[in-house]
This record gives structure tokens, sequence and C-alpha cells, in this order.
């Protein structure tokens, strides 16, 4: 099984912060790929791990995705939308999406990694534990 977390901003001139807006995720296992999707709302607290994290709703929301062969949580809230295009991200149209059309970026970006097995996790569960630790 392999997985990616990327992120996209909104570099307009409007986001002086010019913070992380968007995360996704991907997970392919074996043919099967599923996509998440967490948009920062402008009410959002930044947080970079833990719980409330987009890293980790990105990653539970595609494994939701893989798991339960599910396409749901369409994108319609005005101002995400809005985000999306932003940001380059109209290629997503639901937050939770099994066996999407992968970008050319995802693409190369899961060929290039690692299964998770071969970093020693032996499930995805582990891998997004590891992944969303709290630091104190």
């Amino acid at each position: 099984m392999k997985v990616i977390l990327y992120y996209l901003k909104d570099e307009s001139d409007e986001n002086k912060a010019n913070k992380k807006t968007m995360t996704i995720a991907v997970i392919q296992r074996g043919s099967e790929t599923a996509r998440g999707v967490a948009i920062c709302s402008n009410l959002d607290q930044f947080r970079y791990r833990g719980f409330l994290s987009g890293r980790h709703l990105a990653l539970m929301r595609a494994t939701k995705a893989l798991n339960e062969e599910q396409v749901k949580g369409e994108i319609n809230r005005p101002d995400a939308l809005e985000l999306m295009k932003k940001c380059g991200c109209e290629f997503c149209n639901h937050k939770v999406r099994y066996m999407p059309d992968l970008t050319d970026y995802e693409k190369k970006r899961l060929e290039e990694v690692k299964d998770i097995e071969e970093s020693g996790f032996e499930c995805i569960e582990d891998y997004i534990d590891d992944l969303t630790f709290e630091i104190a």
C-alpha cells in the first residue's frame, strides 16, 4: 500500500498569510486508489498535527473511500469552490472518492513512494497514527 500527502496553497494576493489551504491524501492498494480532501475554512485554526489536522482528516477520508468503496461529500460550499479554483484543484469534486482520476502529479508521486510496509508499518492506521502525533 502506498500513501501520499500533499498540500495546495492559495497564492493569490488576498491570502497574505500564504498558508496551506488544502490537504490531499491519495492511497493506493494494488490496483485500487482513493483520494481524501480536507479544505481549510477561513474560520479554521491552523494545526499542523493532531486529530483535527487537515492531514489526519484527508487520510481518514481516503481510508474510508478505499475500505468502503465510497464516493461522497460533494464539495459545493461557495468559498471552498473558490479556494479550489485559486489552488488549481478543480479536479477534486468530492471529499471522499474511490477510484479517482489521478493527476499526473499524483501518478508520479505514487511511482516514487515506497510501500508503507517497507517502512515498517503493518497497516494504514499505524501509519496515520505515526503521522499525526501531538508535538509537546
